[in-house]
């Protein structure tokens, strides 16, 4: 076998599995991608915020009501509420959760990723957000209503 027959093959089987098994979320991809919602809060871009959303015709999976633009604004001031004393002290994630939620693929959704936040080591207290995402045209979008924390940790 020639190495170009073994790559093409290697290539193929590999988008074939892609296609067959769905589009996986990475650690990073999910700290990149929660990086930009704050990225957008601190710069008050709502805009930018609203990118991060695919909003169609599919109702939330509690409710069935419709997610739209207006929910996605009420979404940014809360979140931006929420997080205050990590924005204004440009703290870093701790670190960051990614769950498969597979039972939800009518809606669209195949993980939630959640960022931490540690606000006091010695008291182990964390904030954190969260989101539900799928992997809609090619890239990773929000779905839904973002989910805010607090957790005192042992």
């Amino acid at each position: 076998m020639t190495k170009t027959f073994r790559l093409t093959t290697l290539l193929v089987l590999t988008l074939m599995f892609q296609l067959s098994f769905g589009q996986k979320i990475s650690k990073k991809e999910s700290t990149e991608l929660l990086e930009k919602t704050v990225a957008s809060l601190k710069n008050n871009d709502t805009a930018a915020f609203a990118s991060l959303w695919y909003l169609d015709n599919i109702g939330r999976p509690y409710d069935q009501s419709l997610f739209t633009r207006k929910d996605i604004v009420e979404e940014f001031n809360e979140l931006k509420v929420f997080l205050d004393t990590a924005l204004a002290k440009n703290m870093k994630f701790d670190y960051v959760d990614v769950e498969n939620i597979s039972n939800w693929e009518k809606y669209k959704v195949k993980y939630k990723i959640k960022a931490w936040y540690l606000y006091d080591a010695k008291r182990k207290y964390y904030k954190g957000f969260g989101v539900l995402v799928g992997y809609i045209d090619n890239k990773w979008v929000y779905r839904f209503t973002f989910e805010e924390s607090i957790n005192w940790r042992s």
